[in-house]
């Protein structure tokens, strides 16, 4: 059975899901990436995705990669359109695949789920939608970047789950933290308790909500 869409959750003391919105061409991947680094090397237990770009001197497009951050595989996300191809097409059953990989993750012990894109598949209700939706039914915090030209999708989805972030590492670190501890907990210990190697003035950073 399909996890639930959040419509049908009960409303969140504070937000689950932390929003990384951009504009084309300004994608989060570094922040992404080196936030998932600290967090590994804590010790935390990552389930879901991010991107990695992969350069070809025959292409005049990077082909796109999925590393699951809980197995650490690899997944080819671009179909191969050949040498004259100039734009990039979604290989859907790669995404697919890596929606399978982090759905099983969510069935053990998972601190926190990271979706590097909620996009145009997602907005339709395809893709990583449904592991978004499980993880937060779950009580697992969740980081999800979306794509300005997808946050009226996102905003429908994801309502008053989300609370949207800069794009930068203290402010995500800062909202992990927070989040792996309970409500009433001091932001700075819990920063100290998750590991996470950033110091923190207030519970989110400089929230853009």
């Amino acid at each position: 059975m399909s996890p639930p869409e959040l419509l049908f959750l009960q409303e969140p003391s504070r937000p689950m899901i932390a929003t990384l919105a951009y504009e084309e061409g300004a994608y989060p991947d570094v922040v992404l990436e080196t936030v998932v680094r600290q967090a590994q090397n804590a010790g935390l237990r990552l389930a879901g995705v991010i991107q990695h770009d992969i350069t070809r001197r025959d292409r005049s497009r990077c082909d796109m990669a999925l590393e699951d951050l809980a197995t650490g595989t690899r997944i080819g996300l671009s179909e191969d359109r050949g040498t004259a191809a100039r734009g990039c097409r979604i290989d859907q059953s790669g995404l697919a695949h890596a929606a399978v990989l982090a759905s099983k993750a969510l069935e053990g012990p998972i601190d926190l789920l990271v979706i590097n894109k909620f996009g145009k598949i997602e907005s339709e209700g395809g893709g990583l939608r449904d592991v978004i939706a499980e993880a937060v039914s779950c009580g697992v915090p969740v980081v999800v970047g979306v794509p300005m030209r997808n946050l009226d999708a996102w905003h429908a989805f994801a309502g008053s789950f989300q609370q949207r972030l800069a794009p930068d590492v203290p402010a995500l670190t800062a909202w992990i933290a927070a989040r792996l501890q309970p409500a009433s907990s001091n932001p700075d210990r819990a920063a100290r308790d998750a590991g996470l190697p950033m110091r923190f003035q207030d519970d989110v950073g400089p929230s853009l909500a």
